[in-house]
């Protein structure tokens, strides 16, 4: 077998080593998925896997920010994430992203590189944390701080080359939901409020930080859709395909795009109202269920209320355009 060298990385084909497509770990590295909306001021998730949170007694914006074209200080970029930190926070305040699976990178050296500027002079931690699941009796998490980081005011990439915990001897949960965690910490900040702007993340494996790996779009989103997914209605649109199941409670079928991790858990977004019709009378949405539910084929059960008549074809509409479902795989 020929070994190739690119630049001072030498591996000894393109698809077995540190060049391989998807060697990049981290999923909307880029923060070009934005299924959930390009803006949020609340704890959780806006830029698709990427989970925030203002800290402790704090506040935050967190959006999607577009570069100039053309531009050349990150190579390649279209988006960023902007974490406008408006309030000041007393602790844990962070962007992570959580990687499927413990086994992942468990006892490799690896490299963790991402660009990323501030309004001023700040320091940033970077934690790396191995979730053993849940269920039965998983192993307590092991929580490694890898360095922290001076950033300037200027776009500049980073990197951060580290080995990870083995898992040897650790034990895992019974529900298969283990994880290894990336976060961005700001727990140097305390007390203060501050921008921080992060771009381009990667982690892989090796010493040597590679060019940002650039996937496909239709890839990109492919990968996110297997955590989350988001279905918008149109006023004038129906769902078609379902039936009560009693006099209060409807069910029909939703086929993902991707398969899900797990069976999701389902929610309303938007101001107006799910509404179930047996082709005789309208009814809004209490709740959603999953019952009978897998990760390829979601069934939807929805709970009304007592007017429904047993066992009729139903379609589903909304009042309002904004309004639609989200379903929820994330771990």
């Amino acid at each position: 077998m020929s070994t190739i060298n690119v630049g001072n990385v030498n591996t000894n084909s393109v698809n077995g080593g540190q060049l391989a497509g998807f060697r990049n770990k981290i999923i909307n590295g880029a923060f070009e998925v934005w299924q959930r909306g390009t803006s949020s001021t609340v704890a959780g998730f806006i830029a698709d896997r990427w989970r925030h949170t203002p800290g402790l007694g704090g506040a935050m914006t967190i959006s999607r920010q577009e570069f100039t074209l053309g531009q050349t200080d990150v190579p390649g970029a279209k988006y960023f994430l902007r974490h406008d930190q408006t309030t000041a926070f007393s602790n844990f305040s962070y962007d992570r992203q959580r990687i499927e699976d413990v086994h992942a990178f468990a006892g490799d050296e690896v490299t963790l590189s991402w660009y990323m500027k501030a309004d001023a002079a700040r320091t940033v931690a970077i934690d790396v944390t191995q979730n053993f699941g849940t269920g039965g009796s998983p192993s307590s998490d092991v929580v490694t701080r890898v360095g922290t980081q001076a950033v300037t005011t200027s776009w500049q990439r980073y990197t951060k080359t580290f080995t990870v915990a083995s898992i040897s001897g650790k034990t895992l949960g019974s529900n298969g939901d283990s994880f290894l965690e990336v976060e961005f910490d700001y727990d140097q900040e305390v007390g203060n409020t501050f921008t921080i702007d992060i771009a381009l993340v990667q982690l892989e494996l090796g010493s040597t930080a590679t060019p940002f790996e650039q996937r496909g779009i239709g890839t990109e989103l492919a990968l996110c859709q297997r955590y989350f997914q988001r279905v918008g209605f149109e006023t004038s649109q129906r769902w078609y395909g379902g039936r009560t199941e009693s006099t209060s409670a409807s069910t029909f079928s939703f086929a993902p795009t991707t398969i899900f991790r797990t069976v999701p858990t389902i929610s309303k977004i938007g101001a107006g109202t799910v509404n179930i019709n047996d082709g005789t009378v309208s009814q809004t949405y209490l709740s959603f269920g999953t019952n009978y539910s897998t990760a390829n084929h979601v069934s939807i059960q929805i709970n009304t209320g007592a007017t429904l008549t047993n066992y009729r074809m139903i379609f589903v509409s909304v009042s309002a355009v904004d309004t639609g479902l989200h379903f929820d795989a994330e771990l």
